[in-house]
């Protein structure tokens, strides 16, 4: 009989220990958002007050070389801490220099009709001004695929113009592995 209630318990201790575990998972991941978005509040203030205090003298050396060319829609609301997450993901942390960023490149999937696009769209210019280059690659198929790169070669003004495709994308590829900084 002690045997019988002992295994009870002992089952209701592990069943107890893993719904615990399941959600001190849970609460770290919501404390590890909270932090994302806590700063992409100071960060947005911050921005505030130093547009308030140069009272739009703030000038750029040189624009922002993209091949993004839909316009930003004006009714995305929404979404901040998904665009918070993705902006931590890229940004160097304070400790970091900027050339050495652990990340250059993020992928943002799920299936169609999710609003991938309009994420990514809102990320480019709520953050462009973070990053001297911003490309989008279409990949819908290979050929697609080589003709959206050969298009960012182009962008980046690297005098390949009339080469041949395979020249071209060595040229390129050989630009973003020997370029010291992320965009």
């Amino acid at each position: 009989m002690m045997q019988g209630r002992w295994a009870a318990f002992d089952k209701e201790f592990m069943q107890t220990k893993e719904r615990l575990n399941f959600a001190n998972s849970e609460f770290e991941k919501e404390v590890r958002l909270a932090d994302v978005q806590e700063q992409s509040r100071r960060h947005a203030e911050l921005l505030t007050n130093i547009r308030s205090i140069s009272s739009g003298s703030i000038t750029t050396t040189k624009d922002m070389v993209t091949n993004v060319t839909l316009p930003r829609n004006e009714r995305f609301t929404g979404r901040d801490s998904v665009l918070a997450l993705l902006h931590s993901e890229l940004a160097p942390s304070v400790q970091e220099e900027l050339t050495l960023r652990a990340r250059c490149s993020c992928v943002i999937h799920a299936v169609g009709g999710m609003g991938k696009t309009e994420i990514a769209l809102e990320y480019t210019y709520r953050y462009g001004y973070c990053y001297s280059h911003v490309f989008w690659l279409r990949a819908q198929t290979a050929s697609v695929l080589l003709d959206s790169f050969l298009d960012v070669v182009d962008k980046l003004d690297l005098g390949v113009k009339g080469m041949d495709p395979d020249k071209r994308v060595r040229l390129g590829l050989e630009w973003f592995q020997t370029t010291s900084r992320c965009f």
